[in-house]
């Protein structure tokens, strides 16, 4: 017999609040840089300018005193691991931990897209995917970051979020609670424990309390999913 159809679940939002937090051009211009910087660091290779871009200026901030979301405590944390990562500033021993992280040939230890989780079987391109890709094509979002990573990626999404709160903010809630917050707590908790790297360890804890913060301002209830991983 055919596996039974999955149901999407919508995650909701409350409309009111989060359009008084979108309409406000500094919120969001702070959304999208920060979205912008953290999906870099998880996207791109050690190998890229713009890695380098982005992991420099998240190492000259003043993580507690000028990042504009997340609890002062974790960011604290993360501006402590950006300090020690420093000494990750050989390229090549970045280049072997995004490798390890990311790319393989071995079992990554957190893979970073989402369909691994949420998907029964655990595999890239998933049921979660699919519904991601439909979503953009009937909102007309494009993907911007050409590689051959799905959709999903946790980088991926990221920018994708950053440049619908540029484009198209009256989607961003959307996203979030469908397609990004649904998963996002549950795999970067895997990949702050997995990571054995300061510097990704740092990005990692900074992602997540940046996005509990939005989540909180937005007033967002994700969609409930059920991890298979």
């Amino acid at each position: 017999m055919p596996a039974p159809k999955r149901e999407f679940t919508h995650g909701t939002f409350d409309e009111a609040v989060a359009g008084e937090y979108l309409a406000d051009e500094g919120f969001k211009t702070a959304l999208i840089t920060c979205f912008r910087l953290l999906g870099t660091a998880f996207v791109a290779s050690p190998k890229t300018e713009d890695f380098t871009h982005a992991i420099g200026a998240l190492r000259s901030i003043n993580l507690p005193r000028d990042w504009p979301f997340g609890d002062e405590e974790e960011l604290s944390v993360a501006a402590e691991l950006f300090a020690k990562g420093a000494a990750e500033e050989d390229r090549a021993e970045l280049v072997r931990v995004y490798t390890r992280l990311f790319r393989g040939p071995h079992a990554l230890p957190a893979p970073p897209w989402a369909s691994v989780y949420m998907d029964r079987d655990q595999v890239m391109y998933g049921w979660t995917w699919n519904e991601l890709l439909a979503w953009m094509r009937a909102n007309g979002v494009t993907a911007t970051y050409e590689e051959n990573d799905p959709e999903d990626h946790i980088g991926r999404l990221m920018l994708m979020a950053a440049n619908v709160t540029e484009e198209r903010p009256e989607l961003l809630c959307e996203l979030l609670a469908d397609h990004i917050l649904c998963f996002s707590d549950h795999f970067l908790g895997q990949f702050n424990e997995r990571a054995e790297s300061p510097t990704y360890t740092a990005v990692g804890i900074l992602t997540r309390t940046t996005l509990a913060d939005v989540q909180g301002c937005l007033a967002i209830t994700p969609a409930q999913r059920r991890f298979f991983r």
